[in-house]
């Protein structure tokens, strides 16, 4: 199988962006990640120059103001405008199997570009199971390409250039339909990799949890105030029930770091504010949770077990941490170097450092 795979990413070497007739503006040199997975899933990562593609002087290009207006608040028209451009990226990559052209999904970068800088725009596809006859098409408007691709996380190409080229002949592969099991333990992996290593953030906050005092019963109430609340929010914001932008969850998470870490500095018991405070920091977080397992894919028909296996990895991963900070500060008392009460509030004061200055950080950049 791994072997077909290269033969795709192979072909996929070709890639472009708009066709003839959507916008006229062709760009010189732009740079293509590719991936694609055992289970027949391929995600292209565009790096770009969006503004430069969609705007200009023909007839049919949007203004700079419309361009602006893609990433403003959400209106009628920028939610219009960016169907438009979505739909047109669409066409970016064509992939067929059986000579069936497969649909792509379009996520638009959220913040607006300076012009002449690049954007990243991803386009996901999913290849069905049993053997199919794969091939791409492609236009000329992307230009040179420098392309990078992994079959199955083994890279089989780095930056290569790559002119626009037309269609490749057809090549015969097959998909393994993804069994429950295998879903679930995907998704729990990735799901305990955005708290170690990825989740900065989060981590700082679960420590947080852990420094309103070095006993198990005020960790063992706040940690599952913050998971009942963290599991609500993941739930309703994947199924389309809850969505907050990235611009305004991000910075509150931040935010919720900080006023956590500076509320140890007054208390040191989990009384039922504290508690109430950590399940509405909770609910921020499930809206971080929800948008990174949005970007990974939700598999068609295991919605269930992909939320309830991302959530569980989460679960495990910040279990470890609350392990790992009880142990080190039980090994640090040993040492007598510092007490217990000083030391939790020097660290709580340095974990709400960090989280005001992400704050602001994230509010700037949204």
């Amino acid at each position: 199988m791994a072997r077909s795979f290269r033969l795709i990413a192979a072909l996929l070497l070709a890639l472009v962006m708009l066709p003839a007739g959507a916008w006229g503006h062709a760009l010189s040199f732009s740079k293509a990640e590719l991936r694609v997975e055992a289970d027949g899933g391929a995600t292209v990562r565009l790096q770009l120059d969006l503004w430069r593609l969609v705007t200009g002087e023909d007839e049919g290009d949007l203004s700079e103001e419309q361009f602006s207006s893609l990433f403003g608040a959400a209106t009628a028209e920028r939610e219009q405008l960016r169907a438009q451009v979505a739909g047109s990226l669409s066409r970016a990559v064509l992939l067929y199997a059986g000579g069936r052209q497969l649909q792509s999904e379009v996520v638009l970068p959220e913040q607006e570009q300076a012009e002449g800088a690049e954007s990243e725009v991803v386009l996901r596809m999913k290849v069905p199971p049993g053997r199919s006859a794969l091939g791409l098409r492609t236009s000329e408007m992307l230009g040179t390409v420098a392309l990078s691709a992994w079959v199955d996380e083994v890279q089989v190409m780095d930056r290569v250039p790559v002119a626009p080229g037309g269609a490749p002949e057809p090549i015969v592969v097959s998909v393994e339909e993804e069994s429950g099991a295998r879903t679930g333990l995907r998704y729990l992996w990735q799901g305990m990799l955005h708290i170690v290593p990825l989740g900065l953030d989060h981590i700082l906050f679960v420590l947080a949890l852990c420094l309103l005092s070095l006993r198990w019963r005020p960790a063992l109430l706040q940690a599952t105030a913050f998971t009942v609340a963290h599991s609500i929010t993941l739930a309703l914001a994947v199924t389309g029930a809850v969505a907050l932008p990235a611009s305004v969850v991000e910075p509150l998470i931040a935010l919720s770091i900080a006023v956590v870490a500076l509320e140890n500095l007054v208390s040191s018991e989990a009384r039922w504010w504290r508690l109430g405070l950590v399940f509405g920091f909770g609910l921020l977080h499930g809206l971080g949770f929800a948008g990174v397992l949005q970007e990974l894919g939700l598999p068609a028909g295991r919605l269930a077990v992909a939320l309830l296996s991302f959530n569980a990895g989460v679960e495990l991963a910040q279990v470890a941490i609350v392990a790992a900070a009880f142990g080190v500060a039980a090994m640090w008392q040993r040492t007598g170097l510092l007490a217990e009460v000083p030391m939790r509030k020097r660290l709580s004061l340095g974990i709400a450092a960090v989280g005001l200055f992400w704050t602001v950080e994230r509010l700037l950049d949204g």
